[in-house]
């Protein structure tokens, strides 16, 4: 099973949880990003980096928020 297989990154709504922290947006290029989200073959490292920034994603989508109003 592969990465491509369980998320379909070029559609908007995966695109727009990857993209629309501001804090993920600073750490990477974007129109790299691009490029790596609509490559067809994406080897193991970049499935890896797709997998874990997507969890990331998720994470300060669910708890950023409580982070600045818990100081």
């Amino acid at each position: 099973m592969h990465l491509d297989d369980l998320f379909n990154f070029e559609s908007k709504y995966t695109r727009g949880i990857l993209l629309k922290n501001r804090f993920i947006r600073n750490i990477i290029n974007v129109k790299s990003f691009d490029k790596l989200l609509k490559k067809k073959e994406k080897d193991n490292q970049e499935c890896h980096f797709l997998f874990g920034l997507l969890n990331i994603a998720i994470f300060l989508d669910k708890y950023e928020n409580n982070f600045y109003t818990t100081k």
